[in-house]
């Protein structure tokens, strides 16, 4: 997957140097912002070897003619490892920026489900609104063990990291710090090479594959939610050449 990465930047590379041909005042932000991506990921994409997002890839592979090639490998691989078919709607999406109708969606999400008590107990009655909710827009549905349970179960669906981020503070004051032996955290901020990045994704990667494995088994399925958040990336927020050069 690394040499795939740094193909598409390369890619880009010549997409920029074949755009600024044709005009030579566009800059690489008006650039991105034909292309429907946001600088910051272009930049990344472009400079860091960052891999992009099903969603980047798919807008890239509009408008690059080279990357077309990639797009069936790339996104299938994606799917793969991710054993989702498809992305969130824009009105789920747009439901869940809310607290109460995220944390209901995530427990309806588990393959269990959740009931009345479990909500009530986890977000209280706002919770049980939550749910009346969700139902009337048909995305969770009540079976007839009296567990909710999401709509899109079976078909499978990726939660963006537009809505996780929203509710990453959530999920951090969720964090019990004083309860050691039932968590775990784990930090950590090093300069890396191009090279010790990609390791780093790599293991995170792996780390992800082995927790979906262990969440799946029905062994491991209980009573408690229980959550899981990992991610890695570079801090700069923009080409820090531009930075250097006083850019704004």
């Amino acid at each position: 997957m690394e040499g795939r990465t740094e193909k598409i930047s390369d890619i880009l590379k010549d997409y920029v140097i074949e755009r600024k041909k044709v005009n030579p005042s566009i800059s690489e932000s008006q650039i991105a912002k034909n292309l429907g991506i946001s600088i910051t990921s272009f930049h990344r994409m472009l400079n860091y070897n960052a891999y992009p997002s099903v969603r980047n890839l798919l807008k890239l592979c509009q408008s690059v003619p080279k990357l077309k090639s990639l797009v069936t490998e790339e996104v299938l691989e994606v799917t793969r490892e991710s054993k989702t078919g498809r992305y969130m709607g824009k009105e789920l999406e747009n439901l869940l920026s809310k607290k109460h109708l995220f944390i209901a969606y995530a427990l309806a999400l588990s393959s269990h489900g959740v009931t009345d008590e479990e909500i009530l107990n986890c977000i209280g009655y706002e919770g049980i609104k939550a749910l009346k909710k969700l139902i009337e827009k048909n995305f969770v549905i009540k079976k007839d063990d009296n567990r909710y349970k999401a709509t899109e179960m079976d078909k499978g669906i990726i939660l963006s990291f537009e809505v996780l981020k929203k509710h990453i503070k959530i999920l951090a004051e969720e964090y019990k710090p004083d309860n050691f032996k039932n968590n775990y955290i784990c930090y950590k901020m090093e300069t890396l090479n191009n090279e010790g990045r990609r390791e780093l994704y790599r293991i995170c990667k792996e780390t992800h594959r082995k927790v979906q494995r262990l969440m799946e088994d029905e062994k491991y399925k209980g009573d408690t939610p229980t959550f899981f958040v990992e991610f890695a990336d570079i801090l700069f927020l923009e080409d820090p050449k531009n930075k250097r050069n006083g850019a704004k």
